[in-house]
């Protein structure tokens, strides 16, 4: 996920095995990247650590988070250029009208950081929010960088493909933004997660996108319920693996809920900006 070029822009990048493509490469947007204010690795393992690698060869990386693991074995040194800061339970950040809110979950030696990321201080009374989510194709690839004097990026997908537009939180009576992401696929399953709710509890009804649980079983997707705001479009996010249950418990029991799959060959695409009305 990136933002916007320019003295108050920031870009952000969040990286776990458990999501690379078939050949284990980073995305293309990924690798266009020049610098990085936060890298986030949500695990340690190999594939994450050699994409880190090739992120760290070709941008300038401000600061690295990582799962604390005090067995974990030394980090390559194009890592070590940058800040690292261990996360052993919470970690939080505030910058450009955004806030991250990372969550380490599991035991040490699996130990993984999850992932919440949504707009702060911005009012539905004072801004106005153009958001669009469409799907991200190899033709037609994201880029990480939104740059507000080029918007060639935004206008291609704009004028020329299918897209979602989310413009309901735009009313006059609505009080907030719904625009976070919740990214929870680094995760197995979701024994964290009440602990989570708790933590995120200011946050919780500001959520649109939900990474799932990569191993979210058929009697879990309960445990979601009452995430987000009644009537706004919500987005989870899956694979070909995730049960079938749990894309009916979406699609068909939820009247706001759609699910996405993701996989090598499409991603998800959600870009926009806030504008003063």
């Amino acid at each position: 996920m990136g933002a916007e070029k320019g003295k108050d822009g920031v870009q952000m990048l969040y990286l776990s095995a458990g999501s690379e493509g078939a050949d284990g490469e980073l995305c293309p947007a990924s690798a266009r990247a020049e610098r990085l204010h936060l890298l986030i690795l949500a695990d340690l393992k190999p594939l994450t650590i050699k994409r880190a690698e090739d992120i760290c060869r070709t941008a300038v990386v401000d600061k690295i988070l990582l799962p604390e693991n005090k067995n974990r074995t030394a980090l390559p040194d194009v890592l070590q250029k940058a800040e690292l800061c261990e996360v052993d339970g919470r970690y939080e950040e505030c910058f450009a009208g955004f806030t991250v809110k990372v969550f380490a979950a599991g035991p040490e030696e699996a130990r993984v950081l999850l992932l919440y990321f949504g707009s702060r201080g911005v009012q539905p009374q004072t801004e106005e929010c153009m958001m669009n989510v469409k799907r991200c194709l190899p033709e037609l690839p994201c880029h990480l960088t939104v740059d507000a004097a080029n918007l060639n990026c935004e206008m291609r997908c704009l004028l020329c493909r299918d897209y979602t537009q989310c413009r309901k939180h735009n009313r006059g009576d609505e009080t907030y933004f719904v625009d976070g992401h919740l990214l929870l696929a680094a995760s197995e399953g979701s024994d964290a997660l009440p602990e989570l709710k708790e933590y995120l509890a200011e946050e919780w009804k500001h959520i649109r996108f939900i990474g799932l649980p990569r191993n979210i079983d058929d009697a879990q997707p309960g445990e979601l319920s009452g995430i987000g705001t009644p009537g706004h479009q919500r987005y989870y996010i899956g694979c070909a693996d995730t049960a079938a249950a749990v894309v009916k418990a979406v699609e068909c029991e939820e009247p706001s809920g759609t699910f996405i799959s993701v996989s090598a060959k499409a991603g998800l695409c959600v870009s926009g900006c806030y504008a003063k009305r």
